[in-house]
């Protein structure tokens, strides 16, 4: 038995916002590529949450809203309650948000535990190289458009040397960036349309990871998209989901159709799971049926 999420929120003189305890906590605009479950497997995808690893500890985040800009802190400690708590255990990080007539900024960093720290050694926590990166979100025509960088920081003198170049406005080359243990860029566009009839929506995002060490790029894609609301009774939904990684050439498909009220307060789900890519010298087709229930009391 364990506590999924416990924790309480206090408003402090009006202005600081204040959250301790467990809870899962996100940051940035990404939708797909930051699902646990669809990307459980996949650390570079997750990432696009800079707090993807909220829950497993206790965590405290401070908001003060001033004006246009949102200035937020947090801390998060994976160890247990009768650790004796150090600095280098914790994980902290750090974001300013401003708005810009219609567009969002957003900035960022993270510094996880030491690698030499107690609570890494003893495996409780991992130590990965310190993070910082920036967002851009604005909604043009009903479209939700929206990019963020990563950069992950690992040698110092290359780091160093690399400000040294920008600073002096030199032409960069390839092994500039070796200063940078990995560099992620994720963007993506969002839209729904809600009408009288059907209701249809789409979500597309794109992930290219660079590792400047071994000058290798990486790339991803997924969709989701449904139409909801169909037939006489506007009881079903069909939708679909892809995701898709160029290295391999790899992917999964899982389309669906929801049928809602056959049955009082239940759900029926029907679906295919599609695989296909470099595991498989033909597509795996899994097909799946679900009832679900839901009960008030």
């Amino acid at each position: 038995f364990s506590v999924y999420e416990m924790y309480f929120d206090y408003v402090l003189l009006s202005h600081l916002y204040i959250t301790a305890g467990k809870k899962n906590t996100s940051w940035g605009n990404i939708r797909i590529l930051n699902d646990t479950d669809e990307f459980e497997n996949d650390p570079d995808a997750l990432s696009t949450n800079l707090l993807y690893d909220s829950r497993d500890g206790t965590s405290m985040q401070l908001r003060l809203p001033l004006g246009n800009f949102c200035f937020t802190a947090f801390l998060l400690y994976k160890g247990e309650n009768d650790d004796k708590v150090e600095q280098d255990e914790m994980s902290v990080a750090g974001s300013i948000e401003v708005v810009i007539g219609k567009t969002s900024f957003n900035f960022f960093g993270r510094k996880f535990s030491s690698a030499d720290s107690e609570i890494v050694l003893k495996k409780k926590d991992n130590h990965i190289d310190p993070v910082v990166g920036a967002e851009v979100k604005r909604t043009i025509l009903g479209f939700d458009l929206y990019a963020q960088q990563l950069a992950y920081l690992g040698n110092k003198a290359k780091l160093k040397e690399f400000g040294k170049a920008v600073i002096k406005n030199e032409q960069l080359h390839n092994t500039d960036l070796e200063g940078f243990s990995k560099l992620i860029f994720s963007g993506g566009v969002y839209r729904i349309w809600e009408t009288s009839g059907p209701d249809i929506g789409f979500n597309f995002e794109f992930q290219d990871v660079y590792t400047p060490a071994e000058k290798d790029h990486s790339k991803k894609v997924a969709f989701q998209g449904a139409v909801s609301k169909l037939g006489k009774g506007k009881n079903i939904a069909i939708g679909t989901t892809w995701k898709h990684y160029t290295n391999g050439n790899s992917g999964e498909i899982e389309p669906g159709i929801v049928l809602s009220g056959i049955f009082p307060n239940a759900k029926w789900k029907n679906g295919a799971e599609i695989k296909y890519g470099e595991n498989y010298d033909r597509a795996k087709i899994t097909v799946a049926t679900t009832l679900l229930i839901n009960v008030d009391y």
